[in-house]
């Protein structure tokens, strides 16, 4: 099996020194076991996007030598390669986990207010309060609550 690494920050300004380490062990591991450097945007936090951000994640990857294999610029097999382009792939595999009862469709009060900051167990106890059921892994997935076998019931809307 071919590594296959990825790097992927938000446009919200300059990539920092942090993003550009993570980046850089990425890319190594990737290059030292003969495999793929992807760079992926995260551009879900539309509240925080910066224009022109991602031409200065590609500028500032190519000028420190972190030459990706796939990314938003260069294409590559896997694309999209900009998170937000990719909503109707994620989309047609949550609908298929609800078919098959392996998630449940349910508010969006997962991605709205303080929950993004709760860490999961308490993400898990305030979703069972609102009416739904949860394994130990809580995601956020557009408009749905992924859950385990143990979930049994919907979401009320």
């Amino acid at each position: 099996m071919r590594v296959r690494t990825r790097f992927a920050p938000s446009p919200t300004g300059y990539l920092h020194i942090g993003g550009l380490r993570t980046a850089l062990y990425a890319w190594l591991y990737a290059k030292k076991n003969g495999g793929d450097f992807i760079l992926r945007i995260e551009d879900t936090d539309r509240n925080r996007l910066v224009d022109d951000a991602c031409e200065i994640i590609y500028r500032t990857m190519k000028d420190t030598g972190l030459v990706y294999d796939e990314g938003p610029d260069v294409g590559g097999p896997y694309g999209p390669y900009i998170q937000s382009e990719r909503k109707d792939i994620y989309k047609k595999y949550a609908e298929e986990l609800v078919e098959k009862g392996g998630a449940f469709e349910g508010k969006t009060f997962v991605l709205t207010g303080t929950l993004p900051t709760l860490k999961r167990a308490q993400a898990g106890a305030l979703i069972e309060q609102l009416g739904g059921k949860t394994s130990s892994s809580v995601s956020k997935f557009t408009d749905y609550v992924l859950a385990g076998e143990e979930a049994g019931s919907k979401l009320t809307k």
